[in-house]
């Protein structure tokens, strides 16, 4: 089992990284592009702390949101964030997440508040600290 993502912390890391993505990507649609810009700077953030903590199975899928949020802050081409291609960063974000809720038994649920209740019921079920 991959031990060091399995944290309280770690998930609510991964959360954060899932809420900036989303967010960021939801504020760039409606046109909210310094909002949306604030957003990715905190997904590039939380997403570098996530690839220096995690396994392999997970680091690949850190990278690419890595490697995606960058070459889209450099060249603002929406479809490295949102297209069905399998390295765009929804894709790898949604893949993560997947593998993420598989490995751990949480309940994969796409809503970031639905996703916090499920950690803080581990929390409370003491099954992670």
């Amino acid at each position: 089992m991959a031990a060091t993502l399995y944290t309280v912390r770690n998930l609510k890391l991964f959360n954060r990284l899932n809420k900036c993505i989303k967010q960021g990507i939801t504020d760039l649609q409606n046109k909210d592009f310094e909002s949306s810009q604030n957003y990715m700077n905190m997904a590039l953030k939380t997403a570098k702390s996530l690839v220096d903590i995690s396994e392999d199975k997970f680091k690949d899928h850190f990278s690419q949101i890595i490697k995606g949020l960058n070459t889209y802050m450099d060249s603002k081409d929406e479809d490295i964030l949102v297209s069905t291609k399998p390295n765009s960063v929804h894709s790898q974000l949604w893949a993560v997440h997947k593998k993420i809720c598989d490995e751990f038994g949480i309940p994969y649920v796409e809503d970031v508040d639905e996703m916090e209740a499920a950690i803080n019921k581990l929390v409370e079920d003491g099954k992670i600290s």
